[in-house]
């Protein structure tokens, strides 16, 4: 009845009311023949935006369309547009379209894309423009953005290396969504290191079907009585938005986890904790999946139609390409600040978003009232299209609209000119523009620009590029992009991480007459012709009209100088130009400038261009005219900054960084063969690398230069702002001297001001980051620090000229000292074995030396004299000028005079010093500072002298001194040492200093403690327990059988190491359970599975879950509070929890995987660096594998706990590793209990050097771990699991103590590190041993991973065999052969024999686990044993080498992981052999670990897929 009757009904009531109120209005012109109930649907084809295209010129630029029940009204004109787009109209046309696919998917139309107008539309709009995509907020994310793009050139360029030919499309995609999904989440969705495949797969396809579906896309959005017939669709929109509301909240929850993490989520659940009724999760998920889903496909489908464009217009590819050539050149990559300077660039993005919208359509609207739009009625809830396609093809608005050409955008345009880039209407317009907008730029045209900068593109066998378009709603090319591909010299260059940049090569050749123009000749008289004769002025060379002396000037100035000096005296006077100047080439009159008033008259500086532009109009301590300004500026210099104390604040800078450039050059001297012999190195770099990087870390805290570099394209916009503003310094300009030039035009000065500002914004970056590190300890947090007090006076101009001060005067000058004294201790053999000698007598070859050190050295800081003497960096001192007329040696200095010290003649004048011209340090012997005072001035003199005298002398001797100690010298065989010396201000060697060297052992620091120790390791190491009283009564007790037992000692004399041998021998004999007796500690050793599982299960379980107590435990693991040693009760269990919920959690274990992923391929690059030989071949190469796999395992761990590495080259404080590594080492020899006295108490009755000893071992490792708590709770943004136990401790601040957080970072940092090292170790040993089972464990990885990737952590699940491998080692060579002791709480059975309380229990887990009873073959390495289909079940007590029960180890999840990973990426990328000859040595060590004897060395060569690991 329904469909014959109530159907037909209805469907004329609609029919009626749409036609009937139709009559009523002057509607745009419509297509004819619409359909009574379909209207026009029935002409809807895709591609929709062409057939509209077509409408628009049959019907006009407005036409109506009537689909189903809704109303359509399309504009195809940008005046129309305009129209509806402004004013009223605007507010009118503001709404969308209710669809099921926003119903459903956008949070029932409440997010920023779906929701109507109206005040949460406001509210949302303000968010997207204030908090997610503000530019400062876009600024922040720059990082991941060229992070993404490299990610892109680099997976490009290994493409093109295997097959010129590239499929870009997908390419494309993954770079867009990635920069969307990490600066939203921070998670990173697609390419090799995808934090979570599967859900990226699964995120992708609801993204495709979204896409697919949104807007009408079904017959029921028109005709609603169709969803009568059937819901299919609406139930799979709903499940679509279900599962995206899943994931979403997914990453949402991790977020909030994450609360540390800096993305656009965590920004809005801060606002959440602020605005909690408005950002509801419903909303910050609603601004998720806007942002993901309108911002990634988008920018990606631009990029493509750019590239294909590009292509089919070969000519306009190359006009690109030489733009970006000329404007950054092939010597670094294209940078976001680089896009205003590439205006044909923006052209071409501009262009393709002309011809390819990515939305031809834009979003469609809903008007809430009736309007009028170019003379016509468009009634309420109309929808309203607006053709971007057509209005940018229209031919009133371009020329030649539907050809690509870039041009068009040149010049200016007026209003209603053609090829006007406004007309465009790409985003949208209007109220709801899209706010994502910049955002899309910035990555359309970066992208696009390094695609055109690294590669040499070209079509497929010259074929037309398919310009199809998809029928989608983003415009996507309908056959995806391909192309072919070739490496330009820039792509070369970051592929193989060149190590130096030849940038500047060019510059100073393009700088070269601006060089020779004189540089420090700096004052002259101020009018060229004014009259000299009222002045007694010093004598001086005739002059030329005009010029004065500058044509006589020629490089080097200051022998120059010294030659007008023998001439006319030791001062005379020089004109620049218009500028007057006054040379001082005699200690006495240097004196008398530099004392007394006239110091005070002298201690202005000249103005100059570069002052002016760069030192912020003359306001840093170095430019600053003589005033209180300077005065406040050099106090400021003295106390707060370079005073003694914070000077020695920072000396583990100078220290770490000293150990670092050892560190280099022992690397460049040990070759392949682990043997050190004399190698050939230039010493420039390192001492420039050294110099700038330990001011720049006091300064701000980060390492520009070296190996580990904080952020490598700062640090080389950096060193190119250097390297110009020592360029341009010094007035070295001719219209500086001749103002009448500037008439004709002086570019210099816009170069300068350009030089300045480019400088300011890098110092302004710095600054605003050391303000919001408020925990840091550098100069500049403490000047920030100061400014809270006096932010008057402790401006941001102010606190920027002093940065700038200290890293241009702190840098380059050491360095350049140090390789003039490295130059004249390699041409004086006898001064350098002098000074060696001294070192060596007064430190010794056990320990580098120290800063305080140096007192005790007097012929080293004689050396630095010496060098100081006859090399002064700045040869002419940095130029005065008087503020009023005085004199000098009798002679008139007027006022604005420069006067100038020849330092260098000074420090060569055969009057005060003997035989000046040669190298001898002991000349300064007894000479006391002030007999030196003027005669020695490297560092100026009087008010102005430099206030970093005593850091640049501290850094030069302490680094001199430590090269002396570490390595031998010699000048390189046939060379003769070259001393000449560059043109520039700084008095450079001309030609870099070359040497030969080699390490001696001072720099191979050993733990020879371990030789020391070997007594104490013979005591029982693991025999922890025995009964309370020597002689208490054993009858009540049914105690386990065991050997017979001496009075006093009881078993103690038996005890020989193996100790898990020894105690399997016992068990043989005395059964699977026996009782030992340790002194007055009773013991019990099982060996059996079955004894295991009854003692580990119920309520003997819990009676057996507490440790033994032992000193080591009381001192250095705060008392018995540590996970690992604390007694079983509700303390214990809190650490567990902690351990399992908030450390170890699968879920926080993988987002510490970039750490494992990024420490293992530090492992291969290391080993592959050592198979590497000299010709560039990779050939079999003897390695030994211990330390590389102790320092994977202990960086792991570590960087997880405190975000440091510890080992390897980028150490970040190798004193403290080194100590670290001593205090693990040494934690391990005194674990165990083993001092007699722990077993023999009397004995403590005798003085107890022990407990001393682990006493102060604790304090040290307490220490330590206090100084790394405070460094992380400094670090508020870090990303550790201390941050994260830091944040815990804000929440409940009575437990989450201090110590409780140290006990958890020891426990980590002790178990987690040389248990897998020695694991590792050992399935290598047995895989080199067998090599059958090496090839199998291959074959399957080659098989399943493939040889274009490296293996991965999700990977290991598909990977049984190497599962089994691991298992089969953990079952031979368990790193803990009899666990960690257990001590019952009370009286328990075991195998029926009586355990009383307090007694220790041991499990011999190796005897177990080669249990001849329960495994075939035990002794036999055979992974396939495994490949039975036992579960764990079946295994949970015959193979436990992580424990068993309730306190079995919480981090064995982690362990397995590290091990199996790092051991299938060693198969995988390397062949191993054993070392031939040699037979593998299975012994093992005595230690509690059991470690091999002998550390396994083997033949080790890369595989394939390690060249492209290193690419």
């Amino acid at each position: 009845m329904f469909y014959y009757v109530i159907l037909p009904l209805a469907l004329l009531l609609i029919a009626y009311k749409f036609t009937s109120k139709t009559k009523r209005l002057n509607l745009p012109p419509s297509p004819p023949h619409s359909l009574p109930i379909i209207g026009h649907h029935r002409l809807i084809k895709p591609p929709v935006h062409r057939l509209f295209h077509r409408l628009a010129k049959a019907h006009g630029p407005i036409f109506y369309l009537r689909l189903g029940t809704r109303r359509a009204v399309v504009i195809s004109s940008s005046a129309l547009a305009k129209e509806c787009f402004t004013g009223h109209n605007d507010v009118v046309v503001s709404n969308r379209p209710r669809f099921l696919t926003s119903k459903y998917i956008a949070y029932n139309y409440t997010t920023i894309a779906t929701t109507p107008y109206g005040d949460h539309w406001r509210n949302l709009r303000k968010i997207c423009s204030l908090e997610i995509v503000s530019s400062k907020r876009l600024a922040n994310f720059l990082h991941i953005r060229k992070e993404e793009i490299h990610r892109m050139l680099t997976r490009l360029s290994r493409d093109a290396l295997i097959n010129n030919e590239v499929e870009l499309e997908s390419l494309f995609y993954d770079l867009t969504f990635n920069n969307i999904v990490r600066m939203v989440t921070g998670k990173i969705y697609y390419g090799e290191d995808a934090s979570d495949k599967a859900e990226a797969d699964t995120f992708k396809k609801l993204i495709a079907y979204i896409t697919s579906t949104s807007g009408a896309r079904h017959p029921g959005e028109y005709l609603p009585f169709l969803k009568i017939f059937g819901r299919s669709f609406e139930k799979k929109v709903k499940a679509v938005g279900e599962a995206m509301d899943a994931i979403l909240q997914r990453l949402l929850d991790e977020c909030r986890g994450n609360k540390d993490g800096n993305t656009m989520v965590n920004h809005l659940l801060s606002l959440q904790q602020q605005d909690p009724e408005y950002y509801s999760e419903v909303i910050i998920k609603g601004l998720m999946l806007g942002i993901m889903f309108a911002a990634s496909e988008t920018s990606a489908v631009t990029i493509e139609w750019a590239m294909a464009s590009l292509l089919n217009h070969p000519e306009l590819l190359e006009k690109l390409k030489l733009e970006i050539d000329e404007k950054i050149g092939q010597g670094r990559l294209i940078e976001e600040t680089d896009i205003p300077n590439l205006p044909y660039l923006q052209n071409v993005v501009s262009e393709t978003f002309r011809l390819y919208p990515a939305a031809p359509l834009l979003v469609p609207r809903l008007t809430v009232e009736d309007i009028k739009v170019g003379g016509y009625d468009v009634p309420r809830e109309t929808m309203v299209m607006v053709n971007a396609w057509t209005i940018h093809r229209d031919p009133e608005l371009w020329t030649e609209p539907e050809r690509f050409n870039p041009d068009r955008f040149n010049g200016e345009r007026g209003e209603g000119d053609k090829d006007d880039v406004r007309t465009l209407i790409t985003f949208g317009s209007g109220r709801r523009m899209c706010p994502g907008a910049g955002l899309a730029n910035k990555i359309v045209t970066l992208a696009l620009g390094s695609l055109i900068q690294c590669f040499d593109w070209g079509r497929v066998n010259g074929e037309e590029i398919d310009m199809t378009e998809g029928p989608e709603m983003a415009m996507r090319k309908v056959v995806p992009l391909r192309a072919m591909c070739h490496l330009r010299p820039v792509m070369n260059k970051l592929v193989t991480d060149s190590k130096r940049n030849k940038y500047y090569k060019g510059r100073r050749t393009k700088m070269l007459y601006l060089i020779l123009i004189p540089l420090l000749v700096l004052v002259a008289y101020k009018f060229i012709y004014s009259e000299t004769h009222r002045f007694n002025l010093p004598p001086g060379p005739p002059s030329r009209p005009i010029v004065g002396h500058l044509h006589l000037m020629k490089p080097p100035i200051h022998r120059l100088l010294q030659s007008f000096a023998n001439k006319y005296g030791p001062i005379f006077s020089l004109r620049f130009g218009s500028r007057r100047v006054v040379v001082i080439t005699s200690s006495s009159l240097v004196q008398e400038a530099f004392t007394g008033q006239n110091d005070i008259n002298l201690s202005s500086r000249p103005f100059q261009l570069t002052a002016k532009y760069v030192a912020y109009n003359y306001t840093t301590v170095g430019t600053a005219p003589y005033g209180d300004h300077w005065r406040n500026l050099r106090r400021i210099c003295a106390l707060e900054i370079l005073s003694s104390n914070r000077l020695t604040n920072f000396l583990h800078i100078r220290k770490d960084e000293i150990r670092i450039m050892l560190m280099r050059l022992s690397r460049d001297t040990t070759h392949s063969d682990g043997g050190s012999r004399f190698t050939h190195v230039e010493l420039e770099p390192l001492f420039s690398d050294l110099t700038f990087n330990n001011i720049v870390r006091m300064v701000t805290g980060k390492r520009y230069y070296g190996d580990d570099v904080n952020n490598k394209e700062e640090a080389e916009l950096f060193k190119k702002l250097v390297y110009d503003i020592a360029v341009y310094s010094g007035a070295n300009h001719t219209a500086d001297y001749l103002p009448v030039l500037k008439l004709f035009g002086n570019k210099f000065e816009e170069e300068v001001k350009a030089l300045g500002k480019s400088m300011d914004e890098i110092l302004q970056r710095l600054l605003d980051e050391c303000r919001r590190d408020k925990d840091g300890n550098t100069m500049v947090t403490h000047l920030l620090s100061l400014q809270e007090q006096e932010p008057e006076y402790y401006s941001d101009v102010t606190i920027k000229g002093l940065m700038m001060a200290m890293m241009l005067a702190g840098t380059e000058t050491s360095a350049i000292t140090l390789e003039w004294a490295m130059t004249n201790l390699l041409r004086h053999p006898d001064v350098l074995k002098k000074a060696r000698s001294e070192i060596d007598e007064k430190i010794g070859e056990d320990r580098l030396i120290d800063e305080p050190d140096i007192a005790v050295l007097p012929y080293l800081q004689d050396v630095v004299s010496e060098t100081f003497r006859l090399f002064p960096v700045a040869p002419l001192l940095v130029p005065r000028t008087p503020t009023e007329d005085m004199k000098i040696g009798g002679y008139d200095i007027p006022r604005d005079t420069i006067v100038i010290v020849n330092a260098w003649a000074i420090h060569r004048d055969p009057e005060l010093w003997d035989d000046p011209e040669r190298f001898n340090p002991d000349r300064f012997k007894g000479c006391g500072s002030e007999l030196c005072a003027y005669k020695l001035m490297p560092f100026g003199n009087g008010r102005r002298v430099c206030p970093g005298a005593g850091l640049g002398r501290r850094i030069v001797t302490l680094a001199l001194g430590s090269l002396i100690q570490c390595f031998d010298w010699e000048n390189v065989k046939g060379e003769e040492i070259d001393m000449s010396e560059s043109t520039g201000l700084g008095m450079h060697k001309l030609d870099p200093l070359r040497a030969i060297e080699t390490h001696k052992n001072t720099l191979k620091t050993s733990q020879r403690k371990r030789t020391k120790m070997f007594y104490f390791i013979l005591l029982p190491l693991l025999v922890l327990l025995a009964y309370k009283f020597l002689f208490s009564k054993t009858e009540r007790f049914n105690l386990p059988p065991g050997p017979p037992s001496r009075p006093f000692v009881g078993h103690l004399h038996l005890m020989k190491p193996p100790i898990h041998r020894l105690l399997q021998r016992y068990s043989d004999k005395y059964g699977p359970i026996f009782s030992l007796r340790f002194g007055s500690r009773r013991v019990v050793v099982i060996t059996s599975p079955s004894l295991a599982q009854e003692a580990f299960t119920g309520q003997n379980d819990v009676i057996i879950s507490s440790r033994p107590l032992q000193l080591t435990a009381k001192y250095v693991a705060y008392n018995h509070t540590t996970v690992g040693t604390a007694p079983y009760g509700d303390h214990w269990r809190n650490l567990r929890r902690i351990c399992a919920n908030e450390i170890l959690s699968n879920n926080r274990i993988t987002n510490f995987l970039h750490i494992r992923k990024d420490e293992i391929r530090r492992m291969l690059t290391r080993l592959s660096r050592a198979t590497t030989h000299s010709d560039g071949a990779s050939r079999f190469t003897h390695v030994e594998l211990e330390p590389l796999l102790s320092d994977l395992t202990f960086n792991n761990i570590v960087r997880m706990v405190t975000g440091k590495t510890y080992y390897g080259d980028d150490v970040y404080n190798k004193e403290e590793a080194e100590l670290f590594k001593k205090l693990v080492y040494d934690i391990a020899v005194y674990s165990g209990a083993n001092h007699t006295a722990d077993y023999l108490p009397v004995l403590k009755l005798f003085g107890n050097k022990f407990e001393k000893e682990v006493k102060a071992l604790g304090k040290s490792m307490d220490d330590i771990l206090q100084r790394l708590l405070d460094e992380c709770r400094r670090d508020k943004d870090g990303n550790t699991m201390v941050n994260h136990l830091l944040s815990l401790q804000q929440q409940e601040p009575e437990y989450y103590t201090d110590v409780i957080i140290k006990g958890l970072m020891m426990a980590m940092m002790l178990a987690g590190t040389e248990t897998s090292a020695v694991t590792l170790e050992w399935a290598m040993t047995n895989l080199v041993k067998h090599p059958e089972v090496l090839e199998k464990a291959r074959a399957e990885i080659d098989e399943k991973i493939g040889k274009d990737r490296l293996i991965d952590e999700p990977d290991v699940a598909v990977l049984p065999y190497l599962q089994n491998v691991v298992s089969e080692t953990f079952r031979l060579f368990p790193v803990a052969p009899f666990l960690i002791p257990r001590r019952p709480t009370e009286d328990m059975k075991i195998g029926g024999y009586d355990v009383p309380r307090d007694t220790t229990v041991l499990v011999n887990a190796w005897a177990i686990q080669r249990d001849p009873e329960f495994w075939d073959e035990p002794e036999r390495f055979n992974p396939d044993r495994f490949d039975n289909g036992c579960g764990s079940e079946y295994y949970a007590y015959k193979l436990m080498p992580f424990g068993n029960g309730r306190r079995i180890c919480p981090g064995a999840g982690l362990g397995r992981r590290i091990v199996t990973l790092a051991l299938g990426s060693l198969i995988q990328c390397f062949e191993w052999e054993s070392v031939k000859g040699e037979e593998i040595d299975m012994s093992e060590s005595a230690g509690l670990g059991m470690r091999k004897m002998d550390p396994l060395r083997a033949m080790c060569r890369p595989r394939p897929i390690m060249s492209k690991l290193l690419i």
